[in-house]
């Protein structure tokens, strides 16, 4: 498996329309790539991070663009990110038996 994980800062009041977006414009898009197998959001104040994971580097690496145009076209009016990214093999992995979870914003 291959990931990569990249850091936003979003202004406070804004995370849960950030996280809608993604939800509502994003989330379908990319679950239904090929080699597909997580996506997370992670927040906590002002910071945002998310973590893809698919099968493989080349699996990963075709739908890059996707991210880049999705924060570009929607969500560049709350963020200027990403800040750092780090993208490389998945050391280790376990995932339970909840195929979609959504928090409560």
């Amino acid at each position: 498996m291959y990931g990569v994980a990249r850091k936003y800062r979003i202004p406070p009041g804004t995370q849960g329309e950030a996280v809608n977006r993604t939800e509502r414009e994003y989330i379908d898009r990319i679950s239904a790539a090929p080699g597909f197998v997580a996506f997370h959001i992670i927040h906590e104040g002002e910071v945002g991070i998310t973590v893809t994971i698919f099968r493989s580097q080349a699996e990963l690496e075709a739908v890059q663009h996707q991210a880049a145009a999705f924060v570009r076209d929607h969500l560049s009016d709350l963020t200027t990110g990403p800040e750092d990214v780090i993208q490389g093999p998945v050391a280790i992995s376990k995932i339970g038996s909840d195929p979609h979870y959504r928090g409560i914003y």
